[in-house]
C-alpha cells in the first residue's frame, strides 16, 4: 500500500472517523502535546482540581474564595450542618434545596410530584427544627 492509498482514522468515543493525513497528524500532535503538559505538571507536583470532581461536588469547589463574606460562609456552614443532622429523607432535602433557590411551594410540589400541603408541612418541620437547633 502506498502512502497516498493509506487511510487515517481518529477515534471519537467508540467510533473511528476517517480523516485526511493532515488532520490526523495535527490531531495526534495536539494529543501528544497535551499529554506532555500533564506529565510535566505531574513531575513538578501540580494538581488538577477537575481530578477531584465527584457527582456531588465540583473539584474547584475546594478552592477557598477569599472574596466570600465570612458571615455568609458561616451561615452556609450552619445550614450544611443542619441538613446533615436533621434532614435524612431525600424529598425533604430536595424541598430545602428548592426553597433555598427561591422556588414557591407550588413550584416545588409540581417538580417533586407531591401535594403543596406536603411541601408546606416539610417546610414547617424544617423551621421548627431550626428554631430548636438555634435555641
Amino acid at each position: 500500500m502506498t502512502e497516498s492509498e493509506r487511510k487515517y482514522f481518529i477515534r471519537l468515543g467508540k467510533q473511528l472517523i476517517e480523516v485526511s493525513r493532515e488532520v490526523y497528524t495535527v490531531y495526534y500532535q495536539m494529543d501528544r502535546q497535551e499529554r506532555y503538559q500533564i506529565e510535566r505538571d505531574y513531575k513538578h507536583g501540580l494538581l488538577y482540581y477537575d481530578s477531584w470532581d465527584t457527582e456531588e461536588c465540583n473539584g474547584e469547589d475546594y478552592i477557598k474564595d477569599i472574596t466570600q463574606d465570612t458571615e455568609e460562609s458561616a451561615i452556609r456552614s450552619i445550614i450544611n450542618l443542619y441538613i446533615a443532622k436533621y434532614i435524612a429523607e431525600n424529598d425533604t432535602r430536595r424541598i430545602l434545596q428548592y426553597l433555598l433557590l427561591g422556588k414557591t411551594e407550588r413550584e416545588i410540589a409540581m417538580l417533586l410530584g407531591i401535594s403543596k400541603s406536603s411541601v408546606n408541612r416539610a417546610k414547617m418541620k424544617m423551621i421548627k427544627a431550626l428554631k430548636e437547633y438555634f435555641g
